[in-house]
């Protein structure tokens, strides 16, 4: 796309999937792999449109890219964050350990439709004598404290990409009975918290779930459980 030089707004996801963000967003010339996805972000360049690389004309810009690039790229604007919703979830590390790591092997998670809850802005909060008070005002600095009613995630110098950090996997350990569809634990709601704020840069993250069982067999299987210890325990202290 002469003239223009597309590193600075490329990034390989898959390349740094499991490494630390790297703080100048250049892409590496020594990748060889073909990308299996390319975000492109820019915001950052809407500014002074006249000195950025979208002049004279935005659209113009993005429809010689979507031509250049095809189908294997994501356009990230400030408008929506579903782009980024997509680029993140297929490289979100729980997710593949779900599958790939055995002590998680039969955990199952419901579908991630909220907002990342991590890493966001630390937000001012009122003290006890309902003074303003900022967590980080021993800092010269205040620019990273963000207004509770508009957060907005990190905007320090490591400039993290929002992820989801905050999760509820689950499990039974007993399967479906025979002939019966239904699933032993069905998820009413998975959701995040955004209008929380304090001292954390989380959300908080709840799950509300509905859970098939059969009582009575449970409440057999507790008792068998409390006998067992109480006998065990006699064994061990009655030698006293």
């Amino acid at each position: 796309l002469p003239p223009y030089n597309l590193d600075p707004f490329i990034e390989n996801v898959d390349e740094k999937k499991f490494d630390h963000i790297r703080d100048a967003p250049m892409l590496s010339r020594k990748v060889q792999h073909p990308y299996h996805i390319l975000v492109i972000g820019t915001q950052e360049c809407q500014h002074n449109i006249q000195h950025s690389v979208f002049f004279p004309s935005k659209d113009e810009w993005e429809s010689r890219l979507k031509n250049y690039l095809g189908d294997t790229y994501v356009l990230v604007k400030t408008e929506t964050m579903a782009a980024l919703h997509l680029t993140l979830l297929q490289n979100d590390q729980l997710k593949q350990e779900l599958s790939n790591f055995p002590p998680f092997f039969n955990f199952n998670e419901s579908r991630i439709d909220f907002n990342p809850t991590f890493k966001f802005d630390i937000t001012h909060r009122l003290n006890h004598n309902n003074d303003e008070y900022s967590p980080l005002s021993r800092y010269s600095s205040t620019s990273a404290l963000a207004d509770s009613n508009s957060p907005r995630y990190d905007s320090g110098p490591k400039q993290r990409v929002p992820s989801w950090t905050d999760r509820i996997i689950f499990k039974t350990r007993l399967p479906p009975p025979k002939n019966v569809k239904n699933k032993r634990i069905d998820v009413g709601r998975y959701t995040s918290h955004m209008n929380v704020i304090g001292f954390s840069d989380h959300r908080p993250v709840t799950g509300c779930f509905f859970v098939d069982f059969d009582w009575k067999l449970e409440k057999e299987l507790l008792e068998r459980q409390v006998l067992l210890v109480e006998q065990e325990g006699k064994k061990v202290f009655g030698k006293f």
